[in-house]
């Protein structure tokens, strides 16, 4: 999915969480899929973005090749903005981003087709409260619906969720979705 699609969308979306949220902020901007730039090229024109990082695992010379989800799980990062606008899954970013929450951040999240795609099972079965059980893959597709929220709900272990808003992706298979997070105190 080329990082144009949907462009007016995604911005609206972004727009709407740094105005809310980062109108006094200096906005820090941790880009874990970046593309080619076109959403934050686009959004620097309206905001004053102080950090910049864009990382990607396909080699460009805009960006740092490097896999995004290591660099959020095993690296200290102080960004207020994390933009997850993967080629797949979101979920393994999430679920090692929630835990290192210390500052108000936004997070923008682009969900594909089934949400089991990318999260381990134990993940995903956690989040549904249904562990310890081995749930056969075929009963979580059916609970994909649910697996969405129990996903995004389940950062209320390690911080606070203020807001979850959805935009209109004009496909039924993508999922544009903006949180803001919290610190737990």
């Amino acid at each position: 999915m080329p990082d144009n699609s949907n462009l007016a969308s995604k911005l609206a979306l972004r727009r709407y969480f740094l105005d809310k949220y980062h109108s006094k902020d200096s906005i820090l901007v941790l880009d874990c899929c970046c593309g080619s730039r076109v959403i934050w090229d686009n959004l620097s024109q309206d905001y004053r973005v102080i950090e910049y990082l864009p990382l990607d695992v396909k080699r460009d010379t805009k960006s740092i090749h490097m896999d995004s989800v290591r660099f959020i799980r095993d690296l200290a990062w102080h960004h207020n903005i994390v933009d997850v606008d993967t080629y797949g899954s979101p979920w393994k970013h999430w679920l090692a981003l929630i835990r290192k929450i210390h500052r108000p951040t936004s997070v923008f999240l682009t969900v594909f087709g089934h949400v089991c795609i990318g999260v381990d099972r134990s993940s995903l079965t956690e989040s549904l409260g249904l562990a310890p059980l081995k749930v056969p893959i075929a009963i979580l597709l059916k609970l994909a619906p649910m697996a969405i929220n129990a996903l995004l709900f389940s950062a209320s272990k390690y911080c606070t969720l203020t807001e979850v808003a959805e935009i209109e992706s004009g496909n039924a298979n993508i999922r544009y979705l903006g949180v803001h997070l919290l610190p737990q105190k």
